[in-house]
């Protein structure tokens, strides 16, 4: 993942994730769609009504 697809992701959902929610593996070899993946499933986490 490049520099600018995570900026992306930072503008698009006002956060984004550390390499240990992808056990450690630096952000760098993590592609887009698993970021994205888990990134999705955070976001809905965080505001799934109970």
């Amino acid at each position: 993942m490049t520099e600018k697809d995570l900026e992306e992701m930072k503008q698009k959902y006002g956060f984004t994730l550390h390499s240990s929610v992808f056990n450690g593996k630096p952000i760098k070899y993590v592609s887009k769609e698993e970021y994205e993946e888990k990134i999705h499933k955070i976001w809905n986490q965080m505001f799934e009504v109970a």
